[in-house]
């Protein structure tokens, strides 16, 4: 599998691990794409896997890195709506298209969650569907 989720207190170790994460998966500079996930009203989950599923022309390993900078849906500091009885259909369709890629991703690209210095919340759905399949 070629899904991270890098985090930590510790900013430079996290660009060290990224770094590292990179060198072992073979992917040039310029195939990394990086695509800020940090607001929910602008971040949209479909064009992230579709930076994952393209293919590279150019490279002669043909690997890409997909970073998703800062996802506020897996930061421990995104609290959930007071209400619980109203659904977030957002939420349900980005976690229905991220299990569905991860059920069946890419080979040639390494996908990286940078949560940039906060902790992974271990209770959320989306973190444990990454535990899933990783």
């Amino acid at each position: 599998m070629s899904e991270y989720a890098v985090y930590g207190k510790n900013e430079y170790r996290e660009t060290v691990q990224i770094q590292r994460i990179l060198k072992e998966e073979r992917v040039e500079k310029t195939q990394v794409v990086e695509i800020d996930a940090s607001n929910a009203s602008q971040f949209r989950m479909e064009d992230a896997l579709t930076q994952c599923n393209m293919m590279t022309l150019f490279s002669d390993q043909g690997r890409r890195a997909v970073i998703l900078k800062n996802p506020y849906f897996l930061k421990s500091s995104d609290k959930a709506k007071a209400d619980g009885k109203t659904k977030d259909t957002k939420r349900e369709r980005m976690l229905s298209l991220l299990a569905e890629y991860l059920a069946h991703p890419n080979p040639d690209t390494a996908l990286i969650f940078d949560l940039q210095g906060n902790d992974l919340d271990t209770r959320r759905k989306e973190t444990k569907l990454l535990e899933k399949y990783h």
